[in-house]
């Protein structure tokens, strides 16, 4: 990402809806990760593609260098849902229900 994409404005409407669609494709089980789910949605909906970038950017920064949430969970103390198991997914759904709903409530 360049610092170009860092700074600009990306609204909190294409988050959600990037967001939202991200969401889609993990309880259909078309993906098993947040960032999986993002990269689809850069693809098939490109218009969202500031949204997506922003969203990737966030969600790095949030995983402390993590690579996978389960990591971040394990770093923290916090029993990790891996990838491939139902404790995971949900994990990562709940993720991007928080993440959602603050973009909602901070329009």
């Amino acid at each position: 990402m360049t610092s170009e994409n860092k700074t600009k404005v990306v609204s909190k409407k294409n988050k959600v809806k990037a967001l939202t669609y991200a969401r889609s494709l993990l309880v259909e089980g078309r993906k098993s990760t947040i960032c999986g789910a993002l990269k689809t949605v850069r693809r098939e909906e490109p218009q969202l593609a500031e949204a997506v970038w922003y969203l990737h950017a966030y969600i790095n920064e949030a995983l402390s260098g993590c690579t996978f949430l389960h990591g971040w969970q394990r770093n923290v103390g916090i029993a990790p849902g891996y990838v491939h198991t139902e404790k995971g997914r949900k994990d990562r759904i709940a993720w991007v229900d928080w993440m959602i709903q603050c973009y909602k409530d901070d329009a």
